[in-house]
Parts: C-alpha cells; structure tokens; sequence
C-alpha cells in the first residue's frame, strides 16, 4: 500500500505531471472594475456579459454588486406585480 504524497515525486516532476500549484488569483477590485459595474449592473445587461467583460466569475460580480448596495431591475412577474401596486397619476377631478 502505497501512503498518498501530499507532494509531488522526484518522478512526476521530471515527467512535468506535478502539481503545479494554486491557480493565480487576482486580489482585489480596481477602481476601473468597480465603477463600471456600478455603471452596468443596475441596467438590462445580463450578468454573465458583464462577468466576462470584466473577467471575473458570475458568483465574483454579483457579490461585489450586493457589496457596493447595487440591484438588478425588476424582471417579469415581479416587475408586474410593482407596477400594479403603484398608484394611478392624480389628475384635476380625482
């Protein structure tokens, strides 16, 4: 039975199967990523367009939406369901 190695053998590193480390991530937002989203999401562009405009995962930009207090507008029944509890415009008889 053979223990499993955490680290990578002398063998596998020669073959270059090794691992190859954590996956590069990137820290941070700049001030660019932010305002643009801020400028974009609260509007009909879709989500995912916006995560690969900004090159970062759907999951990244919705959080750092609900972080910055951004909302998407109202789609569908929800939409519909907001507009019906507006009241109607007054007018000079009513």
């Amino acid at each position: 039975m053979q223990p499993a190695w955490f680290f990578p053998t002398a063998q596998q590193i020669a073959l270059g199967t090794g691992f190859g480390g954590p996956p590069p991530t990137r820290c941070g937002w700049s001030r660019d990523e932010e305002l643009y989203l801020a400028r974009t999401y609260p509007t009909k562009a879709d989500a995912p367009f916006i995560s690969k405009l900004i090159g970062r995962t759907l999951g990244a930009v919705r959080r750092k939406a609900q972080r910055l207090g951004l909302r998407r507008p109202l789609r569908g029944r929800a939409a519909k369901a907001a507009f019906a509890l507006t009241p109607p415009p007054r007018t000079i008889w009513g």
